[in-house]
């Protein structure tokens, strides 16, 4: 393992380690996977649940629904999210020597299950915060508007929101 230092650690509804084998996909709520594409909004209504065999039906789906995501674009990111899985499945985090900013996706799971798998890890303590949504739903706008003035505290920085209510920044 190569270690670098890290001042600050930031974990949004995720479990320490993964038990069993890799995860499958399974089907899942449209709007819950367009979420997790970066897609937020009306929209997502128009699909219902996607199964693993839909895909290339979702694929056309969402590049008909959100013209500026292309065929390519949308299946390059659900290769990624493939990709990432697995990663996940094979680590076991190292032991890290500061707290954690921790935030659980409420919607479904309320609880403190995922926050507490990573007690082992952490040397210090790790502070939860639910948000209300889905796991798929955590870097929405809406998730993200409770999120960033969170992390901007924890940070000690200030965090703006910016006129148009578009993005959030980080100033400093």
């Amino acid at each position: 393992r190569v270690l670098f230092p890290i001042s600050s650690l930031v974990l949004l509804d995720s479990y320490a380690e993964q038990d069993g084998e890799p995860l499958r996909a399974t089907a899942i709520p449209g709007p819950d996977l367009l979420a997790g594409l970066g897609i937020d909004g009306d929209a997502d209504a128009e699909l219902g649940i996607v199964a693993p065999t839909s895909a290339d039906e979702l694929v056309s789906d969402v590049e008909r629904i959100v013209p500026a995501l292309s065929a390519d674009r949308v299946r390059a990111l659900l290769a990624a999210a493939e990709h990432n899985a697995s990663l996940l499945h094979a680590h076991t985090p190292a032991r890290f020597s500061g707290d954690v900013l921790f935030f659980t996706a409420a919607g479904a799971n309320a609880g403190s299950a995922a926050a507490d798998s990573w007690s082992e890890f952490v040397a210090g303590r790790v502070h939860n915060h639910d948000v209300d949504c889905t796991h798929w739903q955590m870097c929405t706008r809406s998730a993200l508007e409770v999120i960033g003035p969170l992390v901007g505290d924890y940070l000690g920085r200030a965090v703006m929101v910016s006129g148009d209510g578009q993005r959030l920044e980080i100033d400093g």
